[in-house]
């Protein structure tokens, strides 16, 4: 009797045992599967951002090179380029990254799955750098059309004090 107990005890003691080893294996596959899942979107998400900075770099050393020489002789640029830079620091859209694994891995409370302390805190506050960036491109937008837009105006610039190659 004293043997069938320990036989029964032993048995429910490894079945536990069974199913921690098979729960945690279950959710290092599925940790696994979401950080590459999140490796692609973050990837994605650099291209986009990374795409934008030269984008805006390019239309911001355009404006900054013809603001420079405003207040002298005339500008020579193409005026496609100027309408071109202008038209990048206005009317670009608001990053819109791919956040799809991040929200499901959030709304499914699997965020404890990510093993790693300091990346599971990266990956609950990816959002609010987001956030930042698009208020960053947002006031973007006023400052280009209420000061450089008008800066230009009043130099001429791109109608008078720009002259235009073909």
């Amino acid at each position: 009797m004293i043997a069938e107990s320990i036989a029964i005890v032993g048995s429910i003691l490894l079945a536990f045992a069974i199913d921690a080893w098979w729960d945690k294996l279950q959710d290092t596959a599925e940790e696994r599967r979401i950080l590459v899942g999140l490796s692609d979107e973050f990837a994605e998400t650099r291209a986009l951002l990374e795409r934008e900075v030269a984008r805006t770099e390019t239309s911001i050393t355009l404006i900054v090179g013809i603001l420079d020489e405003a207040r002298g002789e005339p500008v020579v640029v193409e005026a496609e380029d100027v309408e071109n830079a202008l038209r990048r620091l206005l009317l670009t859209p608001t990053l819109d990254a791919s956040t799809g694994t991040r929200q499901a891995l959030i709304s499914a409370g699997k965020l404890d799955l990510i093993q790693d302390e300091a990346l599971r805190t990266a990956i609950a506050g990816w959002e609010r750098f987001l956030n930042d960036a698009q208020d960053n491109e947002l006031t973007m937008r006023p400052f280009v059309a209420g000061v450089i837009v008008p800066f230009l105006a009043r130099h001429g610039v791109p109608l008078s004090r720009v002259l235009v190659r073909s």
